[in-house]
């Protein structure tokens, strides 16, 4: 078990890249994140402040993921 730890990461930072397995779970303590797809640069969805960031199938499963997530502004993470 990890202790979370409070980082700043800029726009723009990669928190997952398509094809790999997520490790870790974010909470968004401020700032903007974006989901896509399939490696395609089309948004499928926005979180804000407040979230959590949580890759459920590549997370639990192991297994590889299909989507990158990746950060929209500044963003304060634990």
């Amino acid at each position: 078990l990890r202790v979370a730890k409070r980082r700043t990461l800029p726009r723009g930072a990669t928190l997952l890249h398509g094809g790999d397995v997520a490790n870790d779970i974010h909470f968004i303590e401020t700032g903007l994140k974006e989901g896509s797809k399939d490696k395609k640069d089309i948004t499928s969805w926005v979180i804000g402040d407040g979230s959590i960031i949580w890759p459920l199938p590549s997370y639990l499963l192991e297994q590889p993921s299909r989507e990158s997530l990746q950060l929209l502004e500044p963003t304060t993470l634990l």
